[in-house]
């Protein structure tokens, strides 16, 4: 009697593939090539834009510099190096009283690092 084998191909997206996706309610992200895809609901955008637009109005306010949304499409470092440099940015801001680690990325590993960065 003959066996097949049967193998499947994770098929990893990119950049590219990922800005030719439509616009059409969904929220599209990678994560180390898998596309993640999520519905986004009027409430969490209400919410969003309502941060973001203090945010901008504190930040074009005391001329600090830009201020983007999620949908911008900025890419992680697998490191910490990213969050040293907002750390450092952050020490000139006045009444600046905290930061957040997300490790949405699975990046739990390096939650004690960030945490030695808050000292």
């Amino acid at each position: 009697m003959q066996t097949a084998a049967l193998t499947m191909t994770r098929k990893t997206w990119t950049d590219g593939e990922l800005e030719t996706l439509p616009r059409d309610g969904h929220k599209y992200e990678l994560l180390d090539g898998d596309l993640i895809m999520s519905p986004v609901y009027a409430n969490h955008g209400k919410i969003c834009m309502r941060i973001g637009a203090m945010l901008f109005n504190f930040a074009e306010s005391r001329k600090l510099g830009e201020v983007y949304d999620s949908s911008t499409g900025f890419r992680l470092t697998d490191d910490l190096s990213g969050v040293k440099a907002w750390l450092q940015a952050a020490k000139d801001i006045p009444l600046f009283d905290g930061f957040m680690y997300t490790p949405w990325e699975k990046k739990y590993t390096l939650v004690p690092a960030f945490g030695d960065l808050l000292k």
